[in-house]
Parts: structure tokens; sequence; C-alpha cells
């Protein structure tokens, strides 16, 4: 098998897609391929640090000076001699524009498109009716339309340029040829089952883990509703592992707290802080369920890591999950209602035999489909493909 000179960029915060293109360099590296990094916003190794930094703003004039230092770097890269190049996601612009200035082959791996443009109507009717009232409301509203009018279309064209497009899921697929009218291929990312695995001892605790950053699309709420319908003697600890800095962030763990209160559920709803890292994992490991109920998930770790350590799951029917967690065989899926979650909940703690058996799908699912080692082959695969069309020409 040919080996392959690797130019890999990326601009990611910590998350879900930043996991993903680290386990594909880490996969690939393994099977032999040369990979060079190009990464963040300062690149140090450009010596372009100095002459370029950006705001949180993405006005008119900071997307100009991305576009300039995307060029710049771009023709840096251009002049190694690389066989293929793998873009993915920037906190910056979703699809960044060194798409447009690489001369190589480029492929694609794009975790979902540009959400804020193309859910605007879930992003007016939920989230910013959630965290911005009066005045604030409306300024941040407009700011928000200026904003995507701006990114839109620099979006649109550099996603145009890539040679292929890898995707997360089959919904995700959906969206980009609904959204961009671009047909990508899907590729599951992995779990590492060598990491990710059942306790040794097999003594669960009586708690719930919900996840993800403080934000109304993780819909930790439907979760804090749902324990009040379920009877106070049979209702579990729910743990929520969430994060976030920012004043959203800030304002929605208040609104949780609220909810909790409100509900008279302050002993059964705790905000765990030390989870990050490998620290998750026994969290999964001593957890009873996890519940999943993230508005549109493009993907979603969750399920899989918590499956992979023995622990079933319950997630709301909606995007990635639909594909994750097998109904009625590794978990339940269950309509956006808290009584019907709640109930979904009570049947797992009530059912030890249901619990168990999805208990053992979950880890034998997770084992047959979501491998990091089958994820780098099918890429290593598209690489190949690009660079062998490349030189018929």
């Amino acid at each position: 098998m040919r080996k392959l000179k690797i130019a890999v960029y990326h601009n990611l915060p910590d998350g879900g897609a930043k996991k993903v293109i680290e386990n594909i360099i880490s996969g690939l590296k393994n099977r032999g391929h040369e990979i060079d990094i190009y990464t963040g916003e300062g690149f140090h190794s450009s010596k372009l640090s100095k002459k370029y930094s950006f705001n949180k703003i993405l006005l008119p004039f900071n997307l100009w000076r991305y576009r300039r230092f995307c060029r710049k770097l771009a023709s840096e890269i251009n002049r190694e001699d690389y066989d293929v190049g793998i873009i993915t996601n920037s906190k910056i612009l979703q699809h960044p524009y060194v798409l447009k200035y690489i001369k190589f082959p480029k492929l694609l791996i794009s975790q979902e498109p540009l959400r804020s443009i193309y859910e605007r109507n879930f992003q007016k009717n939920y989230v910013y009716k959630r965290y911005y009232k009066g005045l604030a409301g409306r300024l941040v509203s407009l700011y928000s339309l200026l904003d995507n009018f701006v990114r839109e279309r620099p979006d649109r064209e550099n996603l145009k340029n890539a040679d292929e497009l890898i995707v997360n899921s089959y919904f995700s697929k959906e969206n980009f040829l609904s959204d961009y009218g671009i047909l990508g291929k899907v590729v599951y990312p992995g779990v590492d089952t060598k990491i990710f695995k059942p306790p040794l001892e097999n003594k669960r605790e009586n708690y719930i883990l919900s996840i993800g950053i403080y934000h109304l699309v993780k819909a930790h709420d439907l979760v804090i509703k749902a324990l009040s319908f379920i009877p106070e003697n049979k209702r579990p600890l729910l743990k929520i592992l969430g994060f976030g800095n920012l004043d959203t962030s800030k304002k929605e763990l208040q609104y949780l707290k609220n909810l909790r209160d409100s509900l008279g559920l302050e002993e059964n709803v705790k905000f765990e802080k030390d989870f990050l890292g490998n620290n998750i994992i026994n969290y999964y490991q001593n957890a009873y369920l996890t519940i999943a109920t993230h508005f549109l998930e493009p993907f979603g770790f969750a399920p899989i890591e918590s499956m992979a350590c023995g622990t079933p799951v319950v997630a709301v029917k909606e995007g990635g999950f639909r594909e994750t967690v097998k109904h009625g065989e590794t978990g339940l899926l269950v309509e956006r209602d808290p009584k019907e979650l709640a109930n979904a909940i009570l049947c797992l703690i009530e059912n030890k035999e249901i619990w168990k058996r999805f208990s053992e799908n979950g880890l034998n699912w997770v084992k047959s489909n979501f491998s990091w080692e089958s994820a780098v082959i099918k890429i290593e695969k598209e690489l190949l493909t690009l660079t062998k069309n490349e030189n018929r020409y």
C-alpha cells in the first residue's frame, strides 16, 4: 500500500469534532503515513501568529483578516510536497478558506453544517428567547442576522472546493444535501473500547447521567423535568456533567438550578465538575443509565461511549441518536416528552433483566459498528482514491 504525505488543517475547540480528527491522525500515523498538522489560530510553527490574531466577533473585517491568514498559510502548505490534505471544521468559520487555496487534493471531514445559519428558526424561537429579553434580545438577534449573512456565502463557497466530503451520520448526510446540495459519504466515528469498557465488578450506583455543555441545545432541563414524574422512592440521582464559560452557559446553569429547586429536586440533581479527560469513564461505569436529550445532535459520542462501558442509553428519537441507539436492543428511543422519558427511565430501573440485555447488546453493538480502526481504514481508502484520481491528469 502506498504511504502518503498528508497535510491536516483544523482549528477546533475541545469537544467531539476535535476528538474525531485527533483519532484519525493517530490512526493514519499508525498505518505508516506521514502527517504534518496545522492547527490553532496562532500557527507559531508557520510564523504567522504575530501578524494575524482573531477576536470572537466574526463581522466583515475580522473575516477578511481570517481569509488573508488562510491564503498565506495555504501558500506555505502548497510549497511542501503533500499528496493530499485533510481539512476539518474551524471555530472561526465552519468550512475554512484553506479549502479554497490549497492546490492539491483535499478531503473535507465535516461534523455538521453551520447550524446557526441553517437552523435559524430554532435559534430564533428557542435559544434567543431563553437567554435574552427585551432590547438585549432584539440586539442579539440583529447581530446574529448580520453575522450569519456575512458567513453564509464563504462557508458555502469554501465547502464546494473540497474534492470529497466525509460526514459522521446519515442524519448529517441528509442535512448537507439539503443545506448545501452536496452529497457526502458516511464514516461513523469510533470509540476506544480498550479505554471505554465495563467495570471489572458490575456494581452500579443509583444515578443517571446527562452530559454536555450548559446550553439549551443539550436539553438538560428535559431530564430534570422527567425526574419530577418518577415516584420519590424510585427516583435515581441525576448527575449532570456540564461545562462552559460563555455567558449563555452561565445563564443556562442558573436556569437549570432554578428549575431543580422549583421542582423540589435539590437532593436529586447534582452538577458535577471534575469529570474531564478519562475521569468521565468512571461516571459511565458506575451509572445505571445515560440520558441523551440533545436537540438535533449530528452524531453524539455519549451514547456509544456509554454503551462501550456496558451502560444502556435512553435518548430522544432525533438526529444521530436514531443511528447510535438501537431501540429495544441497546436502549430506548423516546419522544421529546418528560413523562415518556420518565417512563423509559423507570422501565430500565425496575427491569433488571432488560437492563442486563441492553448492557450486553450495547457493548457488542459498539464493538461491531463504531471502531476507530474501521473509520481510519475508510478514510485511508478515500485519501488513496483522491491521489489516484489526481495522477490521472
